[in-house]
């Protein structure tokens, strides 16, 4: 039996401000986030307004499902089949979530093979339940500090459209987009991503 909690958002959002908090020490944050976590992030922000200062976004989605003239990147009947993945064949799923977020010969791709596949499924479904059934679209008008989005374009789980709907609906933001495909940018093109972060910290 796995905590319901893990498929709840606000419960990962309370893990995020409560790991901020030990470790910062009121000291300032610069949340470098990727996916998923990144809206934990704009949920932090606005739930303890001063907890972070800056923030960047990497493969950040505000609504992976596709909604109206939305088009988040995936349908209803992707999610659907990635749910039942996950609870028929997990070991399968895994391996295919991996081809399709990782390029081929990623550095530390068996490490994350190997970190899905300690969850189980039964984990692993509440967890996917909480992403791919998340919007945080109305949230994003609140964000009030200064943020970079890191966009890698193709992503196979964030259309251009959506990192765009993400920028245009942050009221203090920078937008990178890197032209190279994958969900993990930071993995592929790490000096790119990191010299991208360093100027943002330096300007702000």
């Amino acid at each position: 039996m796995v905590d319901a909690r893990f498929s709840d958002s606000e419960f990962h959002t309370e893990l995020l401000i409560s790991i901020i908090k030990k470790t910062t020490q009121k000291k300032k944050v610069c949340l470098v986030a990727h996916s998923y976590s990144g809206l934990l992030g704009v949920n932090a922000c606005l739930a303890e307004p001063g907890l972070i200062d800056q923030m960047v976004l990497i493969g950040c989605n505000p609504r992976f499902l596709n909604d109206g003239d939305y088009h988040g990147g995936i349908t209803l009947e992707m999610v659907d089949q990635i749910f039942k993945d996950i609870s028929d064949n997990f070991i399968n799923w895994v391996s295919d979530f991996k081809e399709v977020v990782l390029e081929e010969g990623a550095v530390n791709s068996d490490n994350f093979q190997g970190a899905i596949l300690r969850m189980g499924p039964k984990r692993a479904l509440a967890i996917a339940k909480a992403i791919f059934l998340s919007d945080y679209r109305d949230q994003l008008q609140f964000l009030e500090i200064p943020t970079l989005v890191i966009h890698s374009s193709p992503d196979p789980v964030v259309s251009d459209e959506a990192a765009q709907y993400l920028c245009s609906n942050i009221k203090d933001v920078r937008c990178e987009t890197i032209q190279s495909s994958g969900h993990f940018p930071h993995v592929k093109n790490f000096d790119l991503v990191a010299s991208l972060i360093e100027d943002f910290t330096f300007q702000n």
